[in-house]
């Protein structure tokens, strides 16, 4: 009888360990979700086939729907451009691709982007690979900050102190021809 009581004992920590074990496990995946729902960069996650497995709400906005399709689908609808010469960014150029295919990690580049509502934006793209416990790329992460707003002031700024520099030259030209 005692090693049936011991062999029930154990079984029974056991069991309270791995309900333990699943308790902590659902709390860590709600805390994540409350993270990344709360961020106000885009974050994707992406298996090997190109396929985003996990979005969070920023995201959702920049590309003005959820992001949930198959690789292929997604890069044969996406209309994305290198910002600095405008050209199209083919299928093996984006940042997640060369994340999965080649473990590149690639930070801030810069893109113009037309929503799935045919907004046109500029982002920041970043991608890092996910790896399992061998070292075997599984995914990636990828992050997108719409930077719109900003390049728009950034543009602006520089608009107005090209006037502001046009407008003092004229007034030293004037000075000049005033005699002053």
């Amino acid at each position: 009888h005692l090693q049936v009581v011991e062999r029930a004992t154990h079984l029974a920590s056991i069991a309270v360990e791995r309900h333990q074990t699943a308790e902590d496990l659902r709390e860590s995946e709600r805390l994540l979700r409350v993270v990344l729902d709360a961020l106000p960069v885009g974050v994707a996650v992406v298996d090997v086939s190109g396929t985003v497995i996990l979005s969070n709400p920023a995201s959702q906005r920049i590309w003005s729907r959820s992001l949930l399709h198959t690789g292929r689908e997604r890069w044969a609808e996406t209309r994305v451009w290198w910002h600095a010469t405008g050209k199209r960014v083919a299928s093996g150029e984006w940042a997640s691709v060369r994340a999965i295919v080649t473990g590149e990690t690639s930070v801030n580049e810069v893109l113009d982007i037309e929503a799935f509502d045919g907004t046109r934006k500029i982002i920041q793209n970043s991608a890092v690979p996910l790896r399992d416990s061998h070292e075997h790329i599984t995914g990636s992460v990828v992050i997108n900050e719409d930077i719109s707003a900003r390049a728009r002031a950034e543009r602006e700024l520089n608009d107005s102190y090209n006037q502001m520099r046009a407008l003092t030259g004229r007034g030293f030209e004037a000075a000049d021809n005033l005699g002053f």
